[in-house]
């Protein structure tokens, strides 16, 4: 097969004319095919080179990047795994590229659609058992699932992840292997800089996506914090993004004086209310994608509300004091920082239906 290389060597060799994926071979096919010539699957559709990283202007740092396997990037004494005690949406670190937007959505996928995640990450996948050096996921394309086959080699500079990880467990491969396989979806790693959180949910679930603007504050309903807590309650996705005051200035995040940044999306992970001295307080939890940087104003971790809110009400929150990225924050002031809201409805009729029928397309190049 032209897809596989020496497995003894853990390298791949490449030969042109004969893609893979534009011969519609499976997953399956190609693990028969690398297991019985103990050969590693390389994807000449999607190779590991600077052609899937970007497709037009310079590549920043391209003499330092190194496509490695997972072998080969973790720490001297571990192994890798492509999960670690389950999926989990905490596991999610954004890397260097500007795609908060899909990792904010499989975030909110992953803590609140279980059966899609088993959709979207098929099991039966690993580096120990039948590796073969090959991944693959689901998207919903054009109307169907597709099958979306990568290999495993990841780009690094100095050994290290340029994109995804999971910062906690830098030896679990879920998240960077499917960060990849969704740009290969779109064409290559750049086509990840800057996007709707509406389109990646609706590619991760084939749901329905809507969007709320927030920018003018005088025109919001009165009724928006009782619809996040109807729509929560049937397990419709929800992310939220706050724009960039300056458009002239590099594409880049802004962080203000309050924690949160401009030019930056989060995911919605938890909305509810709490009855401090008879008074109830609305409030959102929220979780930067980069597990890191938190709002600091009124319910942020060590504020004065969450450090005098009794321990009851707290477990009843799921309080966590960690700079973990996660972190309340009452709606009010929700509403006066961010610019908008992204729903994703899951249908449970056809969408559901084919996910039980197991029918999934392979993605054509």
């Amino acid at each position: 097969m032209a897809c596989c290389g020496s497995k003894k060597a853990g390298q791949g060799v490449f030969e042109p004319g004969q893609d893979v994926m534009q011969r519609g071979i499976t997953y399956e096919t190609i693990k028969d095919e690398c297991l019985a010539k103990e050969k590693l699957f390389v994807d000449s559709s999607f190779p590991p080179s600077l052609t899937s990283l970007y497709s037009k202007g310079s590549v920043p740092n391209k003499s330092k990047i190194k496509f490695l396997r997972p072998k080969d990037i973790v720490k001297k004494g571990q192994r890798p795994v492509f999960v670690e005690k389950g999926i989990n949406y905490r596991d999610l670190d954004q890397g260097d590229i500007g795609n908060c937007w899909f990792v904010v959505s499989v975030s909110s996928v992953v803590a609140h659609q279980k059966k899609l995640v088993q959709k979207i990450i098929p099991s039966g996948q690993s580096f120990d058992e039948d590796y073969i050096g090959a991944f693959h996921f689901n998207f919903w394309h054009y109307g169907k699932w597709r099958e979306v086959i990568i290999d495993d080699y990841l780009p690094t500079i100095n050994g290290h992840l340029i994109y995804g990880k999971n910062r906690e467990q830098p030896n679990e491969f879920w998240s960077p292997l499917l960060e990849k396989a969704y740009a290969k979806l779109q064409g290559c790693y750049q086509s990840l800089n800057g996007g709707k959180i509406q389109s990646a949910l609706t590619d991760l679930t084939g749901g329905i996506s809507e969007f709320y603007d927030l920018r003018e504050k005088m025109k919001i309903a009165p009724n928006l914090y009782d619809l996040l807590l109807n729509v929560r309650k049937m397990n419709t996705l929800i992310g939220a993004a706050i724009y960039r005051k300056n458009e002239m200035l590099p594409l880049k995040e802004t962080k203000r004086e309050n924690g949160l940044y401009e030019g930056h999306a989060y995911t919605i992970t938890k909305v509810a209310q709490v009855e401090v001295n008879k008074k109830v307080h609305n409030l959102l939890r929220l979780r930067n994608p980069w597990g890191k940087g938190e709002w600091n104003g009124p319910w942020s971790d060590t504020s004065f509300e969450m450090r005098n809110l009794p321990a009851d009400k707290k477990l009843e929150l799921d309080v966590v004091n960690a700079e973990d990225g996660e972190f309340w924050i009452p709606f009010d002031e929700f509403v006066s920082n961010f610019d908008e809201i992204a729903f994703c409805h899951i249908q449970p009729d056809a969408v559901v239906a084919e996910i039980e029928d197991n029918t999934v397309s392979n993605f054509t190049s």
